[in-house]
């Protein structure tokens, strides 16, 4: 499954070209102003 750092600690997306790292997935905004978790978690953003 995925790792905590792509799902409760999401990342700025990374750019290739100049190797910047970053996540791999976006993040959403919760049901909490200022929090985002992993797209991925649609049903857990809800509930927090």
């Amino acid at each position: 499954g995925m790792s905590q750092i792509d799902t409760f600690d999401p990342k700025p997306p990374g750019d290739a070209k100049t190797k910047k790292p970053g996540g791999y997935y976006e993040s959403i905004d919760t049901s909490v102003p200022g929090v985002q978790v992993c797209r991925h978690l649609r049903k857990t953003a809800k509930l927090m």
